[in-house]
């Protein structure tokens, strides 16, 4: 499984690239924090999303429309979406 994680707007957001299809959905939502990578799959913004100004609203958003669940965000250990 390929997931990566990153700390945005205070929550803790997970990738996994092995379910993305590519919808650009979270991209649609979010494009400051996601694009597509060579594979059409979707990953953290280069440079760092860390220090991406994006509200947290957005980034929980951004996680539910995803079609395949490949994003998922937790508030600590707990799982907010999907």
């Amino acid at each position: 499984m390929s997931e990566v994680e990153r700390e945005v707007a205070g929550l803790r957001v997970v990738i996994d690239g092995d379910l993305c299809i590519g919808s650009q959905s979270c991209i649609t939502i979010a494009p400051e924090l996601f694009e597509l990578d060579s594979r059409q799959a979707v990953r953290f913004v280069e440079g760092g999303a860390e220090d991406v100004e994006t509200d947290r609203a957005r980034v929980l958003e951004s996680c539910q429309v995803c079609p395949t669940s490949a994003l998922a965000a937790y508030d600590g250990e707990k799982r907010l979406v999907p």
